[in-house]
């Protein structure tokens, strides 16, 4: 009587572990890929949150979604990207100083 180990691995699993491991493969390639993206999409998310609530209350009085966006874009602007690129050009001006 002779008996046979049965280190059978079917076919069925192995491709189930190959496609799952192409999946994390492939994730962990375009998370890689898409990493620069995430600082800026972070605070642009953050700027949508905090301006939202003022575009709502310009478009209620505008009835006009383009005239309200560009509204919200402007103030936007004046309030965030303004003082920060003055604050950006004292700080260029000092270090050369």
């Amino acid at each position: 009587m002779r008996t046979q180990s049965h280190h059978h691995v079917s076919f069925r699993k192995m491709r189930s572990v190959f496609f799952f491991g192409m999946i994390v493969a492939l994730t962990i390639a375009m998370l890689t890929l898409l990493q620069p993206f995430f600082y800026p999409l972070f605070w642009a998310a953050v700027i949508a949150v905090m301006f939202h609530p003022a575009y709502t209350k310009i478009l209620k009085r505008t009835k006009l979604e383009a005239v309200s966006l560009t509204i919200a874009l402007l103030l936007v602007l004046l309030v965030i990207i303004l003082p920060l690129a003055i604050v950006a050009t004292l700080l260029v001006k000092e270090s050369f100083e």
